[in-house]
């Protein structure tokens, strides 16, 4: 005996959609921070990675000059006129060491994505690498001293905190970090960026320990 035809079923209920739907939401919420965390890793390595090789060319640097750091800027500093004698720019420490880098790519940081501060006008957007040559910050204090308001150099042998320091500091999140949250608060203890020390290796800082450091007097360097 033949069967009797039977309508064949095409597409899903509604409530099969929905369940579908559900179910991608949840694993999206799941491994949504699992990927940006490893972004976020990918990303540190690179420029973890770029912090050693500006090390190298910072070492080799100092080993032309005397034993002596970069007589040079930072461009936060450089935008509000520190340590700019006689109103005259100041090179920027990549212009000084790419001759020893031979790689200015080495400067950009993945996470670039630059940063404000509007009360004073500042604007490096979109990217610190983009408008000022460098998306890592160069701390000038090694070089300018302002007790004296003149150049003066530090010499890497007469450290007294050669493996605390920084002398290169990744500057995403440095003016934002610095600008959100009161000092102390759990927000800025999470927020951590690479530094280069003085001595060469590349280590992670909240922004609590690189402002320690930013005030740190030059004696105690």
């Amino acid at each position: 005996m033949t069967q009797p035809n039977r309508r064949l079923r095409s597409g899903f209920t509604l409530i099969e959609l929905l369940v579908v739907i559900a179910i991608i939401a949840i694993l999206a919420a799941i491994l949504f921070p699992v990927f940006m965390a490893a972004r976020k890793q990918a990303s540190s390595a690179v420029c973890k990675s770029n912090l050693r090789q500006i090390g190298l060319a910072n070492q080799m640097y100092i080993d032309d000059y005397d034993d002596k750091f970069a007589t040079a800027a930072d461009h936060n500093d450089r935008f509000v006129g520190y340590a700019q004698p006689n109103a005259t720019p100041t090179p920027f420490a990549w212009e000084l060491l790419d001759p020893y880098s031979k790689n200015h790519n080495l400067w950009e940081c993945p996470s670039d994505t630059g940063y404000t501060a509007r009360s004073i006008g500042l604007d490096f957007t979109p990217s610190t690498f983009e408008t000022q040559g460098s998306s890592y910050i160069y701390h000038t204090d090694y070089a300018w001293d302002s007790a004296r308001n003149d150049w003066a150099p530090l010499k890497r042998s007469g450290l007294k905190r050669p493996t605390e320091n920084y002398v290169f500091a990744e500057s995403v999140g440095w003016w934002h970090n610095s600008l959100r949250g009161p000092r102390g608060s759990g927000e800025r203890a999470t927020n951590r960026y690479n530094v280069l020390a003085p001595d060469g290796h590349v280590k992670s800082y909240t922004n609590d320990q690189m402002w320690s450091f930013v005030f740190l007097p030059r004696s105690e360097f």
